[in-house]
């Protein structure tokens, strides 16, 4: 197997791999392993073993592997969630407050460590939604427009 193909696709893995899924001597893939490349959609990295025992699988790997989260999806909602939060003048604990959820649950979605599930998004969006229609109607009790 060539070495170079090898060595080309090893700074793109990720994960929490307990034990090393490459031969150490050559750092050649083991056979059956898949490699999905980061930002190369649709080409799973395969040994030429693994490539001609699962050629009429490839299909079936690349729709399986579904543990993978997108990173930039994480953290760009975190920081809408954050920017959106300041831009009302809200702590994290008020915001929790108001959507029913921890503080810290908070801070674990804006800084992308998580991605919340739908029914959490829906609960954080109503109470940003709220926070904003309060401090409109303070505003235009006040004067003030925005």
């Amino acid at each position: 197997m060539d070495c170079e193909v090898c060595l080309q696709a090893l700074p793109e893995q990720t994960g929490r791999g307990r034990r090393r899924q490459y031969h150490e001597p050559c750092k050649a893939f083991k056979d059956g392993l898949a490699l999905l490349r980061w930002g190369v959609e649709n080409l799973p990295a395969l040994s030429p073993e693994a490539a001609r025992s699962l050629a009429a699988e490839v299909q079936l790997v690349r729709n399986s592997v579904r543990a993978f989260v997108d990173v930039d999806a994480r953290t760009k909602y975190g920081r809408t969630l954050r920017a959106k939060r300041q831009l009302l003048g809200l702590t994290p604990a008020e915001l929790a407050e108001a959507a029913g959820l921890k503080p810290r649950q908070i801070s674990h979605y804006e800084l992308g460590h998580r991605k919340p599930p739908k029914d959490v998004a829906l609960a954080l969006a109503g109470a940003l939604r709220g926070f904003s229609q309060s401090k409109k109607k303070a505003n235009e009790v006040a004067g003030v427009r925005a």
